[in-house]
Parts: structure tokens; sequence; C-alpha cells
């Protein structure tokens, strides 16, 4: 008797299936693995057939903004975009709480803000050579640059100054404030700009720089010059005294030499300064 061995291979329906579409194996967009298709990024669904938006080398921004489904982004409740990229958040649309979004100069459009005509900046605060968030915190910056006072509030919200170099600033802002205050006979001109912290702190980065008023260096200019001219002048006539005292000091002992050496070589000579003594007086008086 003879036994006859087979072999049977079971075909998963799901391989049939691709049979019946050659055209998405022929298109490459995935293989077929164990009957069932593997594709390749970005294509989804049973046989590939789905090509899901892209952002950030993520489908539909990353699992946490949104998922594909047949080819299409479902959005989280917060995102919302073809690729569920655009945030429905608008806090980057505003510096503070309080603060209007868009500074009421624009629309906050994926948490950025599109400005009006006219206006730009990340919060639309330029108008031309104009910036409103300028002049808000103009008078804290100058406080702190003359009498020390770093920090504030204004609408409910901290404010914070820090003195940093002109690269720190440059590297951290994009919009530059300038202003100008006196400190003392000093004027210092004022490069800032303003940032807003994750606790809804104002952090304004300021960069003083101060000179002497040109009035003030004028007058201590003045000051020095009057100074070393008195000095000189005291010096002179002190220089002169001296002198005029070493010459008096000199004729009186040439005088005086010249006096003995003529009683010595004159014999009839009499000193004219005659002493007489009182009888009555006592001795010891």
């Amino acid at each position: 008797m003879k036994v006859v061995m087979r072999t049977i291979i079971l075909i998963p329906v799901d391989y049939t299936a691709m049979v019946l579409f050659p055209q998405f194996v022929i298109e490459s967009y995935g293989d077929c693995k164990c009957g069932r298709c593997r594709c390749d990024f970005p294509y989804t669904g049973k046989y590939c057939e789905y090509a899901c938006p892209v952002n950030n080398g993520s489908i539909c921004s990353g699992l946490s903004q949104g998922k594909c489904v047949e080819g299409i982004c479902e959005c989280k409740s917060e995102f919302s975009g073809e690729d569920c990229s655009c945030s429905k958040f608008t806090g980057h649309c505003k510096m503070f709480e309080g603060m209007s979004i868009c500074s009421g100069k624009g629309d906050c459009v994926c948490n950025k803000c599109v400005c009006s005509s006219g206006y730009s900046g990340q919060y639309c605060e330029l108008n031309k050579n104009n910036n409103t968030l300028c002049e808000d915190y103009r008078s804290f910056v100058e406080d702190a640059t003359s009498n020390g006072t770093y920090s504030g509030t204004k609408d409910n919200s901290k404010v914070l100054v820090e003195a940093v170099s002109d690269d720190k600033r440059n590297n951290i802002c994009r919009t530059t404030c300038k202003t100008v205050t006196y400190v003392g006979n000093s004027l210092c001109t004022i490069d800032f700009c303003y940032i807003s912290g994750q606790d809804g702190t104002i952090h304004l980065l300021s960069t003083p720089i101060c000179y002497m008023t040109a009035g003030f260096r004028a007058l201590t200019t003045g000051l020095i010059v009057f100074g070393a001219i008195l000095l000189a002048g005291l010096l002179l006539i002190l220089g002169t005294k001296y002198r005029i005292y070493r010459l008096e000091q000199a004729e009186y002992r040439q005088f005086e030499n010249e006096r003995k050496n003529l009683n010595e070589l004159n014999p009839i000579y009499k000193d004219p300064v005659t002493t007489y003594r009182n009888p009555m007086r006592r001795k010891n008086d």
C-alpha cells in the first residue's frame, strides 16, 4: 500500500484581495508580508491606498495632535488644519493674560498673529516706527537704570528688568526698543526688548550705555582748568615770596657783614645808638 503525502498551503483572504488590486503593489506603496500589506511612510490602509498628510516628519503632526483615518487627519480638539498642525491655543498671540489678542490689531491663526494692514510684530504691536509695547514698558527700564528698581507690575502681570549684553539680547529678541534717561549728570541710551515667561512674567532685557552730558562735561572741564590755574597761581606766588625772602635774607647778611667791617676799619666810628640806665631803677627791674 502506497502512502501519498501532500502539502496544503493556506492562502489568507487578504492576500487574494491583494492579487485583485495589483496596482498598489506595482506602485510600491508597501510590501506584502504574510498576506498583509506593510505600507511605506506615509501610506496607510488595508492596501496602502491612503496617503496621509505629514507635518514635521510625522503623520498628522504626531499622535498627540491627531490621527490619520482613510487619508484624512482627525485632529484632537486643541488642533485643526489638514495636518493638525494648527493650534487653537492663543497664548503666543498675547504677551500676558490681560493683553488683547494681537494687540487688537490682527487675528490669531494657528497660535500666531496675522496682523491687519499697517501693523507687524509678534503681537501686531508695530505700526511703522511706533511700538505700543515699547511705550508701555519704557518707564520700567528707565527706573531700573536710574533708580535700581528692577521689578514692578502692569495689568496684573509681574515685570522684571534684567541688564544684559547686546549679544544676549539680540539672540533672544526679535524686536528692539530704544529710550533715553538721565542718571545724575549722565545721559543713558537704553536698548531693551520684551519677552513673556512661562509663568506670565514679563521679562525686559535692557542694555544701558551712559555718557557724561556735554554741559556737565564742559562744567567739569572748566572747574578742572580753573583749579589748575588757581593752583599754578598759588605756587607762583609762594615761589616768588620765597625768592624775595631769600634775597632779603642775603641782603641783610651782607649789610651786617659790611657794618661789622666798617666798625673795624674806621677808628672814629661811634655807634649812633646810646644806651642810658636809670639810676633810680632797681637792678632786678
